[in-house]
């Protein structure tokens, strides 16, 4: 979860409900939030692929596929997800 960026949809909804009347830093915990998953999702989320690789978790997809050869599942490296 944390390498997808998945909690920013709930942290964000959260954010939002806070009642600006009641609560004067709803603003500033709104822009945290926001801050925070566009780090996450535009820094941690494209080393998604590299940690998978180098943990062992996903095979690496061929370098090169010539024309009319088809990809295959086994090709990917999906089955092992």
């Amino acid at each position: 979860v944390w390498f997808s960026g998945l909690r920013g949809a709930v942290a964000f909804a959260l954010a939002i409900t806070l009642d600006e009347t009641r609560w004067t830093y709803a603003p500033v915990v709104v822009t945290t939030t926001l801050s925070a998953i566009l780090f996450s999702n535009l820094v941690i989320g494209p080393l998604t692929k590299p940690l998978l690789l180098s943990l062992g978790l996903v095979k690496r997809a061929p370098a090169v596929v010539r024309a009319g050869e088809l990809l295959l599942d086994d090709d990917l490296g999906m089955d092992d997800v």
